[in-house]
């Protein structure tokens, strides 16, 4: 996985859960929401990424808020079990907040890894 790979499968995630939010129409989902340790991009990580550029302070960065999205995206589905779709609504701002400053940390990943190049 490279950082495009990882914003894209972040924005995926995101919008599914956005979708659930919006999906007017039946039952709202009934599985578990991936765990932030669990999803492709915590795999890259905390195995390849953390190995190259785990001594970068913008890499240390994200890992909070990638926590905070997978928090997020659980309470959004809770809420949306529940019945309650204001605090589905709220919870989704917040998401949609979360993930511009992991798409925003990712960018400055990148940023890092081609000012080392140069």
């Amino acid at each position: 996985m490279n950082i495009d790979a990882a914003k894209n499968a972040h924005k995926i995630f995101v919008r599914n859960i956005l979708a659930e939010i919006s999906d007017s129409k039946g039952q709202p989902e009934t599985g578990e929401v991936t765990a932030h340790n669990d999803c492709a991009f915590y795999r890259w990580y905390d195995g390849m990424g953390r190995q190259f550029l785990g001594q970068l302070p913008v890499f240390q960065e994200v890992e909070a808020p990638h926590t905070l999205v997978h928090q997020t995206a659980r309470a959004i589905r809770a809420a949306l079990q529940a019945g309650d779709r204001e605090e589905a609504i709220r919870q989704g701002s917040e998401i949609a907040r979360l993930e511009q400053v992991v798409l925003a940390k990712l960018d400055g990943i990148s940023a890092a890894i081609r000012q080392k190049q140069a």
